[in-house]
């Protein structure tokens, strides 16, 4: 299991108008995955960002300099759910039922 928050952003609205990137800094993600059973996986993620020209106004698109330096804490936690996957041989076994029904069905065909 891979937990990826690459260019994560958060925005703020009226009356704030501002959007910050909220991705990790490198080195400061910390993560915890924990299997419940075969299927569900509970996992925490914590990190550390501090802003260095990436809080923008959302209205005239400008950089908000006077952000710099200010540190945003983060803390996920969930359970993830993995969808089965079918194996190989059951994709082969449909394959060939697929192509049986396909011939049985041309030589019913009355030629033409």
């Amino acid at each position: 299991m891979n937990l990826n928050f690459a260019g994560l952003v958060a925005e703020y609205f009226a009356p704030t108008n501002l959007a910050l990137n909220i991705s990790p800094d490198s080195g400061s993600l910390a993560t915890h995955v924990a299997m419940l059973d075969a299927s569900h996986y509970y996992y925490t993620a914590d990190w550390t960002h501090v802003a260095n020209n990436d809080v923008i106004d959302t209205v005239t698109k400008s950089v908000l300099s006077g952000w710099n330096g200010s540190t945003t804490i983060l803390h996920f936690e969930g359970i993830a759910t993995l969808a089965p996957v079918p194996e190989a041989e059951t994709y082969a076994m449909m394959l060939t039922g697929l192509g049986l029904v396909g011939f049985m069905a041309k030589r019913r065909r009355p030629p033409l």
